[in-house]
């Protein structure tokens, strides 16, 4: 028999949603080969399709944005750090995220910065870099049936396998609808979402 969900868990997604990657990378790449990408060029979240070039070349040039001292100075959306708070005295937070893990001392060393006293485990799922293991992968062995993401493929993989999502709207993301998705333009009306969530997920059985 299966048992009940409920709402104890919630995981997010870092790159796009805690903080502002794609336009801060597009900053770095136009200097590097003097382009003018903006963000509303993309309509996927394969850069390579937007950029040219391989996914090999898009992965390339975003690791060489991640060792450079723009990505370490990027800083968390307006009002993200103030709601993280909030929810953590009611949810247990899990960073999932498609960063490769030679990223995670960087990684730990933001969440140390600005979610100082907050007790955020973070997976590693680098699927954004050709691992095999995806987030609603990770979401099922964790339990966690609800995740914050700015992926729209990431997330309709989720609500598909019974979860529920919470979309930052993007660009690239425009495309993607499902019954348990839900939008949303800032952080602080994720809590008021993350509410009416909880009566749907008394009584599921998701995993």
């Amino acid at each position: 028999m299966e048992a009940k969900t409920g709402l104890k868990r919630i995981g997010i997604d870092i790159d796009d949603v805690l903080i502002d990657f794609l336009p801060n990378f597009l900053i770095f790449y136009n200097k590097k080969h003097g382009t003018n990408f903006s963000v509303k060029d993309f309509k996927t979240y394969r850069y390579c399709e937007t950029l040219g070039g391989t996914n090999e070349d898009s992965i390339n040039e975003v690791n060489e944005f991640c060792k450079a001292p723009e990505f370490d100075s990027l800083k968390p959306f307006e009002g993200c750090q103030e709601t993280i708070k909030l929810l953590s005295k009611k949810y247990s937070i899990y960073a999932i995220t498609s960063r490769p893990p030679w990223l995670k001392p960087k990684t730990l060393d933001f969440f140390q910065k600005y979610f100082s006293g907050i007790q955020i485990p973070v997976v590693h799922t680098g699927d954004f870099f050709g691992y095999k293991k995806r987030k609603f992968e990770i979401c099922a062995e964790l339990r966690i049936p609800l995740i914050i993401e700015d992926n729209g493929k990431y997330a309709l993989e989720c609500t598909n396998s019974r979860m529920y999502a919470i979309l930052f709207n993007k660009f690239w993301n425009k495309s993607y609808f499902h019954n348990n998705l839900f939008r949303t333009n800032f952080w602080n009306k994720t809590p008021r979402i993350i509410g009416s969530l909880e009566n749907r997920l008394k009584n599921a059985k998701i995993f």
